[in-house]
């Protein structure tokens, strides 16, 4: 599947195919990382293999294009992966603090802070993890630094 610089498809995006292929590998993965070249110019491949994959699982997952619309294709592609490889530890530590709070009669909400710096509850984290909700960690690190370099 591809695009060029300037968004035009290359290549049609096989659908037949990626579900054959998702429905093969779903059974020994736990997410999902969709990444395609050029995709910040023309997310369309990205997005229709987002919606074929959340119609056949419902294993979280992360596109490329929803992270940075900076054309870096291999960072983008990596913080997609890591993005995507760290969802399901998020939602088994959330899992562990919970059951831990509860067996210990602890009441108090749990909140998740975010690597964006946002806080939310700990369920909303993790039902949001479950549909669409990638961290954005290129766009805040660039916030954060550009906040401490900019003189007063």
């Amino acid at each position: 599947m591809g695009h060029d610089a300037h968004g035009s498809e290359i290549t049609p995006l096989d659908l037949e195919e990626l579900r054959r292929l998702v429905r093969e590998v779903d059974p020994h993965i736990h997410a999902y990382a969709v990444t395609a070249r050029f995709s910040v110019r023309n997310p369309s491949h990205e997005t229709a293999a987002r919606d074929l994959i959340r119609a056949i699982t419902d294993n979280p997952l992360t596109c490329s294009h929803e992270l940075s619309s900076r054309l870096d294709g291999p960072k983008i592609a990596i913080t997609a992966l890591l993005n995507t490889r760290l969802i399901p530890l998020s939602n088994e530590l959330i899992e562990s603090v919970t059951t831990a709070m509860s067996e210990r009669g602890i009441t108090a909400p749990l909140s998740v802070m975010r690597s964006n710096g946002t806080v939310v509850a700990a369920d909303l984290a993790c039902e949001q993890s479950r549909q669409f909700s990638p961290v954005r960690p290129q766009a805040w690190w660039r916030a954060r630094t550009s906040a401490r370099t900019t003189p007063a």
